[in-house]
């Protein structure tokens, strides 16, 4: 071989292997993100490299490695779920020898586990809109009323904004923040005042003294300037001073203190947390000597919940601010189709679809029809078109409790209106005023003019239901 071809060979060699290298590189962003822009990846690149990255992208469209996806005017590209063996040595080729490689590897792990509240920050998806806004609100230790039907994310979402890094993210200094969350299902009928003082006292004790935050030595330091405010004491020898102090006491070092109260309607329904109550509450926030802020979680507005009208002229409810979780929109959802992608499995655009509309954006559905079909994949099957009716009876036969809990939680008057709505039925005037009601609650929706049912899998639910009210679960 001559000086001149093999000079030619070698650089031929070498195109060959940056194209691999680009292909792979357009295959691990597809990986990540669950889809992409061809423009917008392309003109990120440099210059020198944007024509290589164009020749790759073709080439990756050419052997089907990649699908396109037209929706609202955007070119989107994903993964093609039926060739992701082929995708695995490309993307390979780019991470090796790369902190990338670890996520390839770590590949296939079902993140769609949870049925509770979720803990793990890469896990929470979505309401990126709502925590800016309530962030805004603690900038100013003010006052925030989380508000939404059960199993719609209001626990994971106070649980998610007490992180650190998610504190850091939104410009605030976590070295300064100190969220102490409460769970009120706690507080029954015998409940007493003192008790629940004593509870946020300690918590807030627990969370200082444990939390990591703050330092031994600065503990100390607090102790020794007041007297000894920072403790863990007996229920029996609790005062209200004893709260105040460590309140202020953190204050004055410009510690801001969020309390989390969780299932607010426990204690709004209690007859023994009377207007008193409300307004020693509000005096712990709107003390000015006190850096104090309260996030309450609840169904409904927490100033509805009470029904005492004279606690309604309470001035505790005057300065919280609402938040309303409801279904998510299409994006949001989007995000759990990335999180399939960043463990391994792509969705194909018949199992997005069947995700969407089986939940109707509710997350908690979005979590369990994500997780039917990442373990379909990762049991090597595939979705036929034909075959969506048959896997949503087996999806529903999986999870009935699941919506039997959703059943459950509407009267049976609300249950007649959902099934005649659910059979084909004319909802009927008496059902009028309950469809609004349920409109609020996110379990149906009005389109042109006309209610349905939120999620099609919840109708399908709700439609097998007997048609007899004497029968209604």
């Amino acid at each position: 071989m001559t000086t001149k071809s093999r000079t030619k060979h070698e650089k031929k060699k070498k195109i060959a292997g940056n194209l691999a290298y680009n292909m792979g590189h357009i295959l691990y962003v597809a990986q990540l993100t669950g889809d992409l822009e061809k423009k917008k990846l392309i003109s990120s690149m440099p210059k020198h490299d944007q024509e290589r990255y164009e020749i790759a992208f073709e080439t990756l469209l050419r052997d089907g490695l990649l699908v396109h996806e037209k929706k609202r005017d955007i070119s989107n590209y994903s993964l093609n779920p039926e060739k992701f063996e082929y995708t695995k040595e490309l993307i390979h080729r780019f991470v090796r020898g790369t902190r990338g490689e670890i996520k390839v590897k770590q590949i296939k792990k079902n993140p769609f586990f949870h049925r509770g509240p979720i803990k793990d920050t890469e896990h929470f998806i979505g309401r990126e809109s709502l925590i800016s806004h309530i962030f805004d609100r603690l900038r100013h230790t003010e006052d925030c009323s989380i508000i939404g039907p059960r199993a719609i994310g209001k626990t994971s979402l106070l649980h998610y904004i007490s992180h650190n890094e998610v504190v850091r993210k939104n410009h605030l200094d976590p070295k300064k923040y100190i969220f102490v969350y409460y769970d009120l299902q706690r507080f029954g009928e015998n409940t007493k005042i003192e008790d629940f003082y004593y509870e946020m006292f300690s918590q807030t004790s627990q969370q200082v003294l444990h939390g990591g935050l703050i330092s031994e030595g600065e503990i100390k330091q607090i102790n020794d300037e007041n007297p000894n405010v920072i403790k863990e004491i007996n229920k029996s020898l609790f005062e209200m001073r004893d709260l105040e102090g460590l309140i202020g006491a953190l204050s004055e070092r410009d510690y801001k203190i969020v309390y989390m109260f969780d299932e607010f309607e426990s204690i709004a329904n209690n007859p023994t947390f009377d207007f008193s109550f409300y307004g020693q509450l509000r005096a712990l926030s709107g003390n000015p000597g006190f850096q104090v802020a309260f996030i309450t979680a609840s169904k409904k507005s927490i100033y509805e919940l009470t029904f005492q009208e004279d606690i309604k002229t309470s001035p505790f409810f005057r300065y919280f601010e609402d938040f309303r979780l409801g279904p998510m929109n299409r994006e949001e959802i989007r995000g759990f189709f990335r999180l399939a992608a960043k463990n391994g499995v792509i969705f194909s655009s018949d199992m997005r679809n069947l995700i969407e509309k089986w939940s109707g954006g509710h997350p908690f559905i979005v979590q369990l029809s994500c997780d039917y079909f990442f373990n379909l994949v990762m049991n090597g099957n595939k979705l036929k078109p034909e075959d969506g009716e048959k896997h949503l009876d087996i999806f529903l036969k999986r999870h009935k409790k699941h919506f039997a809990y959703f059943w459950k939680q509407v009267d049976k008057r609300e249950q007649t209106c959902l099934w005649r709505l659910a059979s084909g039925k004319s909802p009927g005037r008496d059902c009028k005023g309950v469809l609004e009601n349920l409109e609020d609650s996110y379990l149906v929706n009005k389109e042109k003019k006309k209610y349905r049912i939120f999620s099609a899998a919840f109708e399908k639910f709700v439609k097998n239901m007997p048609s007899s009210k004497s029968e209604l679960i």
